[in-house]
């Protein structure tokens, strides 16, 4: 029988190194909750912890100033966003100290519903509890990608480190194949919207099908700026002297074929890019990967605490969107009509002329009427916010997730 102290610690271990596949792999927890071995998928000790906060969420008509709430949110910041603690008190607004003995309290209602669980698994024996390892559900693709949103996504990518990852990675296979890959970059181009592992990923995936598929000796690989977005296109290519050999279009548009691509479609969908397989006047094929550029929008951020000043500008950082700070009302009004922001993230609790005032300044002023304002608060007057014109509500603490979603959504392009 396992002593519940000792459950109870490992369960802090756990959530402390939540994303420390090694440190989560040496923890008796795993089969004390008859987890998968791997660190992904839905059966990870690392997905049932997350599956486990999801479970505290309380029901919506809860009030948002519940104790519930308050549990729910310091485990999901916490440990699942990974925010610091002097972040997620500032959010709360709470003391450190006050904060410290709620996260301990939260931290032992977590316990407490896991070893809940552990006694059902018990109770119900090794052979009924637990599947054997061939019997274990294969993951979903997208289980595999969660984290990526997790660790902010927006994020600022230099295609040209990409291209020498890639050819590196590469290399043995070309070689195998007896094919020579050129890469050719525009100078100066933009950095990528995109996190770097998915571009590299879906770059290695894709040119690996050419590679697999392509009768030619040369494959050329060229990247140029179109617009608001980067494009890549893969293709055969012949020698000067020789025609390029014929190939079939099917060969490519297969269900099979497509079927190989959709990991990488599926890359850069999450980052609004696409993935197309077309020809080009030869008939030979072409794939072309399209991603995003970085555009980095002015925001007006109307926030006194330094503490979350900083959360928010670090929650930017290599998104379409650059933070101007005010730490008044008085300072955002001078500010929003010589920057000219694209939204505006605004606290309530604001020494001298609080939030609402400014909200109310702001909607009535020609200049900054049609400025989206995303209100940010401790407070849960969110029918409030909405009267006085504000165009989105944030309850603290903010996720990095909740803050891009929020922008994204009022700022048009």
């Amino acid at each position: 029988m396992v002593d519940q102290e000792v459950f109870y610690e490992e369960v802090r271990e756990a959530l402390h190194h939540l994303y420390d596949y090694d440190r989560l792999r040496s923890l008796h927890l795993r089969a004390w909750l008859q987890a998968e071995p791997g660190f992904t998928g839905p059966r990870s000790l690392k997905q049932i912890l997350i599956d486990a906060v999801e479970a505290l969420r309380p029901e919506a008509e809860t009030p948002m100033d519940a104790p519930d709430w308050r549990i729910y949110q310091i485990l999901l910041y916490r440990f699942v966003q990974g925010m610091s603690t002097q972040e997620v008190a500032g959010q709360l607004g709470l003391g450190e100290r006050h904060y410290r003995r709620l996260q301990a309290r939260a931290i032992e209602r977590f316990a407490r519903l896991l070893w809940v669980r552990h006694l059902e698994i018990t109770e119900a024996g090794e052979e009924e509890a637990g599947l054997p390892d061939s019997s274990w559900p294969e993951p979903k693709v997208g289980s595999d990608l969660d984290w990526l949103q997790r660790e902010g996504t927006l994020q600022q990518t230099q295609l040209y480190e990409i291209f020498i990852q890639v050819e590196q990675l590469l290399a043995p296979l070309a070689r195998n194949r007896g094919v020579h890959i050129e890469f050719h970059l525009v100078p100066d181009l933009p950095l990528l919207r995109i996190h770097p592992q998915a571009i590299r990923q879906a770059m290695v995936s894709t040119l690996a099908f050419m590679l697999d598929r392509t009768l030619a000796h040369r494959v050329r690989v060229e990247a140029r700026t179109q617009g608001e977005v980067i494009q890549i296109t893969i293709q055969p290519c012949s020698d000067s002297s020789a025609p390029a050999p014929p190939q079939s279009a099917a060969l490519f548009t297969k269900p099979s074929a497509l079927e190989a691509l959709a990991i990488p479609r599926q890359l850069l969908d999450m980052y609004n890019g696409n993935l197309q397989v077309g020809r080009i006047e030869s008939g030979a094929p072409m794939l072309t990967l399209q991603v995003p550029v970085v555009r980095r929008l002015p925001v007006l951020l109307v926030e006194d605490n330094e503490d979350t000043t900083e959360l928010f500008s670090r929650y930017l950082e290599g998104s379409p969107y650059r933070p101007v700070i005010a730490s008044s009302s008085q300072e955002a009004i001078f500010l929003a009509q010589r920057v000219k922001p694209r939204a505006m993230i605004l606290d309530v609790m604001m020494p001298e002329q609080d939030g609402w005032e400014t909200l109310i300044l702001f909607k009535a002023h020609p200049l900054t009427a049609t400025i989206p304002v995303i209100v940010a608060t401790i407070l849960t007057d969110r029918e409030l916010a909405l009267s006085l014109g504000a165009d989105d509500f944030l309850h603290k603490p903010v996720s990095q997730e909740q803050l891009l979603a929020a922008l994204d959504q009022v700022i048009q392009p």
